[in-house]
């Protein structure tokens, strides 16, 4: 008898996820609950009124170490990936959210000698594995991972989609923010 739970299959079967076009992934810490990431403020502390005197109490988010690497990564995919931009992401506490925007397909583009262009799980996947060893070099012990197994993602189909989804990330810190009052 086997006693392993089987995960469920998150990837759309039979898709393409090298095809052109926006894609929503978000990836979790795999400890939840926790400021791993970065840490968001609100007025005072981290976050002083500004200088003009008037009252701003947009959220403010402040990247941990393992955050700064973190974004890094995020910013440096379309140095590392032929045809591949980054739309918009957010570092929040324990989790990111990013849209990226894969110009070519990666048949396409073996035939035009775009030899780095790679599908969405092997970009998320370089990046996981690179934040995580790094987050073992800034000192945490070797049996902590940093990322769950896997991660969500959402193949953005049609203009009114990609707004909304920008959206929603644009508004996650002012929900996290409204989550903890």
């Amino acid at each position: 008898m086997n006693d392993w739970v089987q995960r469920k299959p998150l990837r759309l079967r039979g898709y393409d996820y090298g095809r052109a076009g926006y894609y929503f992934v978000t990836v979790c810490t795999a400890v939840r609950g926790q400021d791993l990431l970065s840490t968001i403020r609100v007025g005072g502390g981290l976050c002083p009124a500004p200088p003009d005197g008037t009252a701003d109490f947009s959220p403010v988010i402040v990247l941990t170490p393992i955050g700064q690497v973190v974004d890094e990564s995020i910013r440096g995919i379309p140095q590392r990936y032929a045809g591949v931009q980054v739309d918009t992401y957010c570092i929040m506490p324990d989790h990111v959210h990013l849209i990226l925007s894969i110009a070519k397909s990666t048949a396409e583009t073996c035939k035009t000698g775009w030899d780095r262009a790679r599908p969405l799980q092997d970009i998320i996947g370089a990046m996981k594995s690179y934040t995580d060893r790094q987050y073992r070099i800034l000192g945490m012990p070797s049996e902590t991972k940093l990322w769950q197994t896997s991660y969500y993602d959402h193949i953005i189909r049609n203009q009114e989609d990609l707004k909304a989804t920008r959206q929603y990330i644009l508004d996650n810190p002012q929900k996290w923010i409204s989550s903890k009052e």
